[in-house]
């Protein structure tokens, strides 16, 4: 059995410096080649020391795993691994390029060159291309954040860390860890690796959102929310709101970020998507799609069934209960319109009518309206007393707009905030 300073030594390195960094299962030291078994002498190495308990059961699998994969990927933009060294029983280390910098959540807290796009879309670009290494040899990361990205002393970026990693195809040798394996990186997770889900190649492209968002904002997702267990139901429930983009930043990166953090894995951009958006976010296709899908997506509850003069129709609640008596906008889908701000066309929504909820049965809503496009004309008589007072008076009324009417099946409702 070797203890740490044989196995240095064994390994053909000497410590220049002890424990630079410690993290939950290893400690980080600062060493030097002094052999050339696999670098050249005089090169600067990090030994990555694993702490006792690491080595004890299954946990040595993940250990040897974690060495496997980073073997695997041969990428600028990833951090070397030379290789895994030591026996379980005694010591284990594994030694990796050494990088001069600052983690990236260090870097964004000091604002060095946050607010410039050029610096940045590279910075992007370089993550992209770790994490398409990692694809193409059919790796997923499973802990993207900015903890574990550094940015050295040249301005490069680097991702590493593949604790938890696992083989895209179900390997026998994939060790698979759930999110309460990695306390601190919940903010960072998908909904679907919070909620349990088999672990997806989107569910990396989530993850990097995370780390883009911060690059692009300053700040963190849900960054209002500190407690996990609060933290795990906002993921759940809600997606991220993104705020104001850095004043440097083109406008349609905020659709490229709504896009990686959307929910739904299928809205998620691929990797090439992503790039392309990123590179050329004025002219990017997926930009184009992902507003697309936004202008359609039923932000409220489709009208399925509507009575006589629109003074009652029925929407598809989609098993859910608003609050009986809610106020609620009809609203109708209208052309396509360029919107700068957005980088693509986005569909015009008309404003219809006010609804309010009185019944929920079976899935269903009725809802009742209560304020409608009409206007007062003196001669004007066919319009019922009932539909006068609903409209908001007793006087003659005529529809504002004959072509538009009242709500119509296909309309949708959407709650007034």
């Amino acid at each position: 059995m070797m203890n740490f300073d044989e196995l240095i030594r064994a390994t053909g390195l000497e410590i220049i410096q002890k424990e630079k960094a410690e993290g939950g299962s290893a400690i980080i030291h600062k060493a030097k080649v002094i052999e050339p078994s696999f670098a050249n002498v005089g090169d600067i190495v990090a030994v990555k020391q694993y702490k006792p308990d690491m080595l004890r059961n299954n946990q040595f699998a993940r250990i040897q795993q974690e060495a496997n994969l980073c073997a695997k990927i041969k990428n600028s933009n990833f951090v070397v691994s030379y290789g895994l060294f030591g026996e379980p029983d005694s010591c284990v280390i594994l030694v990796m390029e050494w990088l001069d910098g600052s983690q990236l959540d260090k870097w964004i807290n000091d604002r060095k060159d946050l607010d410039n796009w050029d610096n940045i879309q590279k910075m992007i670009i370089s993550l992209i291309s770790a994490v398409e290494a990692l694809h193409d040899v059919e790796v997923m990361h499973r802990d993207i954040k900015t903890e574990n990205i550094m940015i050295d002393s040249a301005g490069n970026v680097k991702l590493m860390d593949l604790g938890i990693a696992e083989q895209i195809t179900e390997d026998a040798d994939t060790m698979h860890t759930q999110v309460k394996d990695f306390i601190g990186s919940i903010r960072f997770a998908s909904p679907q690796f919070v909620s349990g889900e088999p672990f997806k190649p989107a569910d990396d492209v989530y993850a990097l959102g995370t780390v883009i968002f911060e690059l692009l904002t300053g700040k963190r997702v849900y960054e209002d929310v500190e407690r996990k267990t609060l933290l795990t139901h906002e993921i759940l429930l809600h997606q991220p709101t993104i705020p104001d983009l850095l004043p440097s930043i083109p406008p349609p990166m905020r659709t490229v970020l709504q896009g990686m953090l959307n929910p739904e894995r299928s809205r998620r951009p691929t990797l090439i998507e992503l790039r392309s958006a990123i590179e050329k976010p004025d002219n990017a296709e997926y930009i184009q799609r992902e507003l697309e899908a936004q202008s359609k997506e039923q932000r409220g509850y489709e009208v399925i069934l509507v009575d006589k003069n629109s003074l009652s129709v029925h929407a598809d609640l989609r098993g859910e209960s608003p609050q009986i008596d809610s106020i609620w906008s009809g609203v109708r889908r209208g052309e396509a319109v360029k919107v700068p701000s957005r980088g693509g066309s986005v569909s015009t929504e008309n404003w219809i009518a006010y609804v309010k909820l009185k019944h929920i049965y079976n899935g269903v809503g009725q809802f009742v309206t209560v304020t409608k496009q009409w206007k007062s004309t003196s001669d004007f008589a066919g319009i019922s007393s009932a539909l006068r007072s609903i409209s908001g008076g007793y006087h003659e009324y005529e529809e504002d707009d004959a072509k538009q009417g009242g709500v119509n099946v296909g309309d949708i409702v959407i709650k007034e905030r």
